[in-house]
């Protein structure tokens, strides 16, 4: 008997709860040490923090700490800051991608292989080289181009110009 899909488990349970789609995400809350260097000297101090993993606008990480004192390039008591962590957050240029036009050069060269390759079949055709079961197969291979010749009299001349290299044709 098949499971109802509210009978299936869950597939992943997730680590983050949030209320709404798209929230900030709180990695981490607990003791962060905030460091900074200051004319040539090293700074920290220690606080409480949060790590934040923000969806919008760009997905990026940011990093809050409060701390008592503020750095000595600061004024004052109390201090928060916020850093984001880069990398995340740089917009990024579209790739162009060569894949599109790769298979379509492809297809183009498989095209004219298949059309170029119709005088060397003719050619064993006219000197008894190929087997007759393979005669029925190559008639069928090519009827393609025989279409195209009886539609399209520019792809006919082509035709009757090339296959002359190979075959003696009857006019």
């Amino acid at each position: 008997m098949a499971a109802t899909i509210y009978e299936l488990p869950t597939a992943i349970v997730p680590i983050y709860v949030t209320p709404n789609a798209n929230e900030p995400i709180t990695l981490y809350q607990g003791p962060l040490t905030y460091r900074q260097r200051v004319d040539q000297q090293d700074w920290s101090e220690s606080g409480e923090g949060r790590i934040v993993l923000n969806w919008l606008p760009r997905p990026n990480i940011t990093c809050y700490v409060e701390i008592a004192t503020a750095p000595p390039a600061h004024a004052g008591g109390a201090f928060s800051c916020g850093v984001r962590i880069g990398g995340m957050d740089q917009k990024r240029r579209p790739r162009f991608s060569c894949a599109p036009l790769i298979i379509a050069a492809a297809i183009v060269l498989l095209l004219v292989l298949y059309v170029l390759s119709y005088g060397p079949c003719a050619w064993l055709l006219a000197h008894g080289r190929l087997p007759e079961s393979l005669e029925s197969i190559a008639s069928w291979i090519y009827a393609p181009l025989g279409v195209l010749s009886r539609t399209l009299p520019p792809f006919r001349s082509f035709m009757e110009w090339y296959l002359a290299f190979f075959v003696k044709l009857k006019r």
